[in-house]
């Protein structure tokens, strides 16, 4: 499995987030016995399905992935009151929504299955899912960073592949004391 490193000359701070998180993600999926044989940084305007889910290799099976889906700025009222004791001013905290998924390949190519094969395969996913959620928010390369589970979903199957898929919201910071309980 390789992790490619971005070239530089663009954001380092997204450069950064990314790095952290593929190296969670991929550290997770192999540590598990699930390793994916590509995890790569990609792009929003690029299809979420791969075309094919590099299916065995050496390493893994399947295409891990992560992307910064939106940047977004929240507006919070600061907590310092202005000369007449009402709080004044906002301050903008920078958002990040970024999506995390692991496709694997749909065993059936586009048929349908078999009904212990169509369970079999949903056992995967929702594995996938849970590996997902311990990358983000167990790792320690994201412990630096405020997030937030927004959705997991199953994609496909597309392509011959299908695809456990979680977005989060990110946001630099310390965690909440005590963890997130996962």
């Amino acid at each position: 499995m390789s992790t490619p490193q971005p070239e530089p000359g663009g954001d380092p701070r997204a450069e950064k987030l990314m790095k952290a998180v593929l190296e969670c993600l991929c550290t997770t999926l192999a540590e598990a016995g699930r390793a994916a044989c590509c995890c790569m940084w990609r792009r929003v305007d690029r299809l979420l399905m791969p075309q094919a889910c590099d299916c065995k290799c050496p390493e893994g099976e399947g295409v891990a992935w992560a992307r910064i889906i939106e940047r977004r700025y929240d507006r919070q009222v600061t907590r310092s009151p202005g000369f007449d004791g009402k709080t004044c001013g906002f301050k903008y905290v920078e958002e990040w929504g970024v999506e995390v998924g692991v496709a694997r390949c749909w065993p059936g190519g586009e048929n349908g299955l078999e009904c212990e094969q169509e369970t079999a395969v949903a056992a995967d996913g929702a594995w996938d899912e849970d590996l997902i959620m311990q990358a983000m928010l167990c790792c320690k390369p994201l412990e630096k960073y405020a997030i937030l589970p927004v959705r997991a979903t199953t994609l496909g199957p597309q392509g011959g592949c299908i695809a456990a898929v979680a977005t989060f919201i990110v946001q630099p910071g310390k965690r909440p004391a005590g963890g997130y309980g996962y």
